[in-house]
C-alpha cells in the first residue's frame, strides 16, 4: 500500500479550518487504497497524537518553525511515504523538504489554499511578506505538483506545473440532526466562521438587518463574540441593541456543536470582497452548509459561482452593497416555510463529498507528475 504524508500548520483532529481541509483531500486519498498520514501542529501543552510539532511561540521558536525542516525531515524518515503533501509551508523550509524529496524519489506536492498579504507590525509585515511572495512566486513551481483550492490558484499556476483543482471537501452529506419545526414563523439565519477585522463582512450584513429589523428573523453568529465585534466596531453598539435578540452572538465552539447549530438553520448567510486572499481561496463555510443541505445567501466571490445555482441551493446577492443584501434577504424574508423547505430539499448534499474528486485527484496521476 502506497503511504502519504501531510505536513503543515493544521490542528487535528478538528481545531482549524486547516485541519478540515487536509482530512478532506486525505479521506480522497484513503478511498483510493492510500494510508494517509498527518504531521501537523499543537498548541497545548502536549497532543496525543504522534508526529506533531509544537506551536511557535516565542521569536526564536518562529524563526526555527520558517526555516529549519529538520524535525519534518525526520518524519519523512519514519514514515517512509511515496508522496508528500505540504500545506500552505513555509518557503524556506519547503525548498529544504523538496529538495529532500526528490532526491529520496518521493513524490511532493504543495497544498495550496490561500494568498495572504502580510499584517501587523512592520518587521512581521516584512518577514511574512517575503514568506508569501518567496513561497507563491518561486518554491510552489518546485513541487511535482499542486493541489488547489480554487479556480485563481489554478488559473495562476497550471501553465507552468500540474495542478489538482479540490475545493474544500468534506463527509457530511449523511449528517443527521434534528429538523426543523416547519410551523416556526420567524426565519433562522446564521454565520460560522472566524470574521476578523476584515475577512467577512459582518458589518454591511448588519447594517441591511437593522433596516429590516421589523422582519421576524434571527442571525446567530458562530466564531466572534459580541465584546469582539464591538471592540473593531465600536459604532455599531447601538445598532446591535436595537436589533436585540435578532442578533446572537456565540464565540467559539466545538465544531460539532456548529454543524449542529447550523444545520437547524434556514440560510447560511455571508459575504466577501473580491480581493486577492479571497480570490485564491474558497470558503468552507459555504462547502460545510451546502453538505447539510443548507442552502447559503452570498455574493459571488472566488469561483462559488460554479457551484450555486440561485433559487436552489442559495440566494445570490447581486452588488456588496447595503441594498443588494438587503434586496437578497427581502426575498427570503417573503417566502413562506414551504418554499424554504422546497430549497433545502432541492439541495445536491454530495456536491463536495470526497468520492466525487476521486478522477481529479487520481493517485496514479499524482505519480506520472
Amino acid at each position: 500500500m502506497r503511504k502519504v504524508l501531510y505536513l503543515g500548520g493544521f490542528e487535528l483532529p478538528d481545531k482549524n479550518a486547516a485541519a478540515h481541509r487536509v482530512k478532506g483531500v486525505g479521506k480522497i486519498l484513503s478511498l483510493q487504497d492510500v494510508g494517509v498520514f498527518y504531521s501537523g501542529i499543537y498548541k497545548d501543552e502536549m497532543s496525543n497524537l504522534e508526529n506533531q510539532i509544537k506551536y511557535p511561540k516565542s521569536g526564536v521558536d518562529w524563526v526555527k518553525y520558517l526555516c529549519s525542516s529538520t524535525q519534518w525531515i525526520e518524519i519523512i524518515e519514519e514514515i517512509e511515504p511515496s508522496i508528500v503533501i505540504l500545506y500552505n509551508f513555509p518557503a524556506i523550509s519547503s525548498k529544504n523538504i523538496i529538495r529532500y524529496c526528490k532526491k529520496n524519489n518521493i513524490k511532493v506536492l504543495g497544498d495550496i489554499t490561500e494568498w495572504y498579504t502580510a499584517e501587523g507590525n512592520i518587521i512581521f509585515r516584512c518577514i511574512k511578506g517575503f514568506d508569501v511572495w518567496l513561497r507563491m512566486k518561486v518554491i510552489n513551481y518546485r513541487y511535482d505538483g499542486l493541489i488547489t483550492i480554487s479556480k485563481y490558484l489554478t488559473d495562476y499556476y497550471t501553465e507552468k506545473i500540474r495542478t489538482f483543482e479540490i475545493p474544500p471537501v468534506n463527509s457530511l452529506a449523511n449528517y443527521t440532526y434534528k429538523n426543523l419545526d416547519k410551523q416556526q414563523e420567524c426565519l433562522k439565519l446564521v454565520y460560522s466562521g472566524n470574521p476578523g477585522k476584515s475577512k467577512d463582512y459582518l458589518r454591511i450584513i448588519i447594517d441591511s438587518l437593522y433596516d429590516l429589523k421589523d422582519n421576524c428573523f434571527i442571525y446567530t453568529i458562530i466564531g466572534q463574540t459580541k465584546e469582539s465585534f464591538l471592540q473593531f466596531n465600536p459604532e455599531y453598539t447601538h445598532m446591535l441593541s436595537e436589533l436585540g435578540e435578532k442578533v446572537v452572538f456565540l464565540g467559539r465552539i466545538e465544531h460539532k456543536q456548529a454543524l449542529d447549530l447550523i444545520s437547524i438553520n434556514d440560510f447560511s448567510l455571508f459575504v466577501r470582497d473580491n480581493n486577492r486572499t479571497v480570490m485564491a481561496g474558497f470558503p468552507t463555510k459555504l462547502t460545510e452548509a451546502i453538505s447539510l443541505g443548507i442552502p447559503v445567501i452570498t455574493n459571488l466571490h472566488s469561483n462559488v459561482a460554479d457551484f450555486l445555482i440561485d433559487g436552489t441551493n442559495s440566494i445570490v446577492i447581486k452588488s456588496l452593497t447595503k441594498d443588494g443584501v438587503s434586496e437578497a434577504l427581502r426575498r427570503v424574508m417573503e417566502m413562506d416555510r414551504l418554499e424554504i423547505e422546497n430549497i433545502k430539499k432541492s439541495i445536491d448534499r454530495t456536491q463536495f463529498c470526497p468520492e466525487r474528486y476521486l478522477d481529479t485527484l487520481n493517485v496514479e496521476e499524482v505519480m506520472k507528475c
